[in-house]
């Protein structure tokens, strides 16, 4: 989403994470695509220019368009007078600063029309600031939409059973009741 949208003019994208491996992968992930856009007809039949900047901390196209990597690690990433017309937060139930760090982008998001911020996480137990989102989403006491997938929904997260017979035999009651009201079968 933040790459496809980094074809518009003056169009500031940031993608954070929790971890440094996990910035160090997004990098990889916008390098990636940079190179197929700049290869081959790209989004739509366009053909992005070539990156005027290129690091660790993001990317830069020609007409002012960047995508930022960054981790929740460091807190001050959020400040800095830049605007972000997208914003990809990462497992933001186990950034560290997480209420100091949301100040900072609270401030960094303009009000312009396609702006999005999107706050995804696995679950990290009851308190923190993802939770209160959560619960507020929940309530419909909050700007955000919650949407949530489970593991079961996500092909990667699944493999074959061997023998389907055996593994049937071993479950519990309540792991057959369990497989029955999610269709895990």
């Amino acid at each position: 989403q933040a790459f496809h949208r980094s074809f518009f003019p003056n169009y500031q994208a940031l993608l954070a994470s929790h971890l440094d491996q996990s910035a160090a992968a997004n990098y990889e992930y916008v390098k990636h695509f940079d190179r197929a856009y700049r290869s081959g007809p790209g989004y739509l039949g366009v053909t992005l220019d070539k990156a005027t900047s290129s690091n660790a901390d993001g990317m830069s196209w020609a007409h002012g368009q960047s995508i930022r990597i960054a981790t929740a690690r460091n807190v001050d990433f959020s400040r800095g007078g830049t605007s972000f017309q997208f914003q990809h937060l990462s497992e933001f139930a186990f950034w560290p600063q997480a209420e100091a760090t949301m100040r900072g982008l609270g401030q960094t998001i303009p009000t312009l029309a396609g702006t999005i911020q999107i706050i995804e996480s696995s679950a990290n137990g009851m308190g923190g600031l993802f939770y209160e989102l959560w619960m507020d989403s929940q309530r419909k006491d909050s700007d955000y939409f919650s949407l949530f997938f489970s593991w079961w929904q996500h092909p990667e997260y699944r493999m074959p059973v061997e023998e389907p017979a055996r593994f049937q035999e071993s479950l519990t009651r309540q792991e057959r009741e369990l497989q029955t009201q999610y269709q895990l079968i």
